[in-house]
């Protein structure tokens, strides 16, 4: 799938997403990612929604978002509710969707101004 929307300059855009690789920018990812307009993470050591842990929470919270987008693959798949305390405590929202539509609706909320993050899984 091709993605194109227009934003400020220097903000970190996802140009495409397959199952199996994500382009941010000009660079592309096989491995799960996490990005922001300012940040992209893509040492990220998990492979699997399933084995979200605490610190994984509390590494999106740290970049202040107003709003995670947690892309789950081709499946939607919801994280334990005890693991969003570090959301909880900074008032900031999670959506949960596959990650076609978390790469789409990381660009429309950049586009937008928003403060968002998105933890992708390819």
């Amino acid at each position: 799938m091709q993605i194109n929307m227009e934003t400020d300059a220097g903000a970190n855009l996802i140009r495409s997403y397959d199952a199996g690789r994500i382009g941010v920018n000009e660079e592309f990812f096989n491995s799960n990612i996490i990005v922001a307009s300012d940040v992209l993470i893509s040492d990220w050591k998990i492979t699997a929604p399933e084995e979200l842990c605490l610190d994984d929470f509390r590494k999106m919270a740290a970049l202040e978002p107003t709003i995670v987008l947690l892309g789950t693959g081709e499946q939607q798949i919801f994280p334990a509710q005890d693991l969003l305390t570090p959301l909880m405590h900074q008032q900031i929202g999670l959506e949960t969707m596959t990650t076609r539509n978390a790469c789409h609706t990381y660009n429309v909320l950049v586009h937008e101004g928003r403060r968002v993050v998105a933890a992708l899984f390819v």
